[in-house]
This record gives structure tokens, sequence and C-alpha cells, in this order.
């Protein structure tokens, strides 16, 4: 090709220049019109010019300290407890790496760190397992919660006399800060929870952020009933439970209960009219509602669903079976319409005592005035740990479960049937 001889040329010249030989362009730079390059150009320094051509002066390094390692000497080994904090310029007084001095930003975090450095060695007050530092005689536990549906929940606060229940309070939250009302009275911290974080109490709500979180309770009252009124009027078959509205009035959350899927999407919009802000609706079981809605269970008590229980665990028929309670009974239903909570209670106890207990129907003998008898379980007491036994002749008696002994115990076999 005709370009093929000139290219290879090319390239030899330039590799010429990189080994320093006499290549045909250095050649033809000696040859002719090019300017002659003088012999200590390459020794001469380069001077280094700045912004708008001004040429700057080489700053001379600093000298070496006194005392400094030399070059390639072998370091000596540090002592074990005297190990330098991590970070340079930490105990240095303000003065960075060579000997520069640091901005006045920078001298601030060099002394944070220094003084973390330090109080990380020296000897603090002990802390309990966990982390948190609490001192028993300044700090005790109130109940308080941030709305009136909500259960109470425990904050640390030191020990306040003036501090009773029901009066306003500003405490900590995830978010920042938030008024609440005191339910439960001050206790002392229990030594089980010693290793726990409790969110604190602040201070006493003033009487314009008492009154604002009032106003604010009393508009979702309000709202309670509109949002109602305009449900009824769309022909939806809800019931509003509660509505929740923030300080900022930016979201409104309405609570609210139905038994069959409610198409509320007009209601939806008449809601963001009346209210002039996002609307969010969340639907909620029966015994959430109750838990909102409060009230006094057949034991005369208030439900134990608003008083103390934080979830809903599952409830059968199970175990009112095992508590020998009729199914037939309405007073297994609590205000909810479901089974009570309270059939979780003794399941357990029911549970275990009548695994000491014989089936129904097996055959047993029964140690009755002088002597033993065969007889059949006919019924069982679970909490007096006793059976009913029914004996050939038709009479039956109540005896306790130490004299009684049948089939599966290892003292006794289990009878052949008669051939």
């Amino acid at each position: 090709m005709p370009g093929r001889p000139v290219r290879a040329a090319r390239r030899r010249g330039r590799a010429g220049a990189r080994r320093g030989g006499p290549g045909p362009a250095r050649r033809r730079a000696g040859e002719g019109g090019g300017r002659a390059v003088p012999a200590d150009r390459a020794a001469r320094p380069r001077p280094r010019r700045g912004p708008r051509g001004r040429l700057l002066a080489p700053r001379p390094r600093p000298a070496a300290r006194e005392g400094g390692r030399a070059r390639g000497a072998r370091r000596r080994p540090r002592a074990r407890g005297g190990a330098r904090p991590r970070g340079r310029g930490v105990d240095g007084g303000g003065a960075g790496a060579g000997g520069r001095p640091l901005p006045a930003r920078a001298r601030g975090v060099h002394a944070q760190r220094g003084a973390a450095a330090r109080a990380r060695g020296a000897p603090g007050a002990p802390r309990p397992p966990g982390g948190l530092t609490v001192d028993a005689a300044v700090d005790v536990l109130v109940g308080v919660r941030l709305r009136e549906p909500l259960q109470a929940d425990d904050y640390l606060a030191a020990e306040d006399p003036a501090l009773h229940v029901g009066d306003l309070v500003v405490v900590e939250t995830a978010t920042g800060t938030a008024i609440g009302e005191v339910r439960r009275p001050r206790r002392e911290l229990p030594e089980f929870k010693r290793d726990r974080a409790f969110r604190r109490v602040l201070r006493g709500a003033t009487e314009a952020e008492a009154r604002e979180w009032r106003e604010r309770r009393r508009r979702e009252e309000r709202a309670i009933g509109v949002t109602q009124r305009l449900a009824r009027g769309r022909g939806l078959r809800m019931k509003v439970v509660d509505v929740e509205m923030p300080a900022d009035v930016r979201r409104v959350t309405v609570y609210f209960n139905a038994e069959e899927r409610v198409d509320f999407r007009e209601l939806v919009r008449d809601l963001a009219r009346e209210f002039r802000s996002r609307i969010e609706m969340r639907q909620i079981g029966a015994r959430d509602t109750t838990k909102v809605m409060d009230g006094i269970g057949p034991c005369g008590r208030q439900l134990c669903c608003t008083a103390h229980l934080r979830r809903f665990e599952p409830i059968s028929v199970k175990m009112a079976k095992a508590q020998d309670m009729p199914l037939t009974d309405n007073r297994l239903l609590g205000n909810c319409g479901r089974l009570k909570c309270c059939l979780l209670y003794e399941f357990s106890t029911y549970d275990e005592l009548r695994s000491r207990l014989p089936r129904v129907n097996a055959p047993c003998q029964a140690q009755c005035g002088g002597g033993c008898m065969a007889g059949k379980v006919r019924s069982l007491r679970v909490l007096k740990q006793s059976v009913v036994v029914g004996f050939p002749d038709g009479t039956e008696a109540e005896v306790p479960i130490e004299l009684v002994t049948w089939e599966g115990r290892d003292h006794m076999k289990p009878q052949a049937p008669p051939a």
C-alpha cells in the first residue's frame, strides 16, 4: 500500500526519540531551522506560575524535629500501656501534620476527638448491663399516653412531687417531642427493668401547649361525628371508631370497622373537601374496635385489651373445652362478640392439671372403704384433682387421684378382653 512506508518511518522516529538515540525527528531538529536547546535546561528548575501568570516561590519543607527517626532506622517496639490514641494531631494543641496550623473548625473537631480519647481510658461510673445509666434515687417511672384512646407507656422522669395523674407533660418521641397525659402514678424503677432504655419526661406542659392539646382532641371528636354523618349519607355500612389529627393537620387518619368490604372512594373525596387535608382510611377488627372504645367487662373491671394487653393472642374453642365450660353459653363471648381473652389466662394451668388425670370411661381401680374396687371413670374434677368412679353395682364415688390407679401406669397392666 502507498501509505505503509510513511507510517513505518514515523514509528521508527518515535521509537528512537523514546530511546534517546538520533532518530529522524532529532536529526532534523539539529540540522536545520530548529532552535538549539541549552545544555543546562534540564538541570534548571522550571518556575511555577499561579493564576494571572504570577510566579510562585518554592516553599521550603519543614526540617525534621529533634529525636526523629532516621530513614531506614529500625523502629523500637512500643510499650503496651503507652498506645497512642487514634488520629493525627489529637493532642497536638491545634497543629496538624508537618506543624501547619489547623482551621478553627478543624481544631474544634480535633479537640472533641482528643477529649473522647482521653475519656475512653478514664475510669467512669459503673454502668448496668445494657449501657443505660440509671440513678435509682432520682429516676422513677410514670405512665404517659400521647392520645386519649391509646395505652399509657412507661417514661423515665425525675422524682417530682408535683407530678400527678392527669397532668400534661412533654416527653421524648422517635421524631422529637410530644405532649402526653400522665395516667399512672410515680413508682420506683424495678430491678428487672434497669437494663431497658426508656424515653424521658422533659418538663411539664405550658398553658398554651395544654390548651392546644385539648383543642386538638375536641377537633378529633367532632371529626368522628362528621365522618359518620358523611358515611351514612353515602349509604356505607361502616362504624367510625376514631379520627387522628396531628398538630400540622397535613394528614387525617380515619379508623373504621365494617363487616363487609366498603368502597369509600367517594367518601374520601368528601372528607378531603371537609378537612382540607390528605385522608387515610384504616379498617380495624372487632377486638381493636372494642380496645379503642373501652368499657367494663362482665367481671366488673376495665377491659383487659384496654388496660394492659399489647397484642391479641388467638383464642380457640379448645381452651373452653379444657376448662369444662358449656360451649352454648353466651358468657364465653366478650364485649367484642368474640371469645374472651381471659380464656387464655388459665388454659395452661388446666392443661397441666388435666395431664395428671385419666381419660373418661377408662377402667380403673379405686380404694374405697375397706378394699380396692374396680370401676370406670365417669367424670373429672380438674381443679380438685379427683375423679368420679362408677362401680359395677351402679354406685358412684368421688375419689382423690392418689387413691386411683388406671391403665397406662407402671404398676397396673391393661386388662385383657374376655375370650
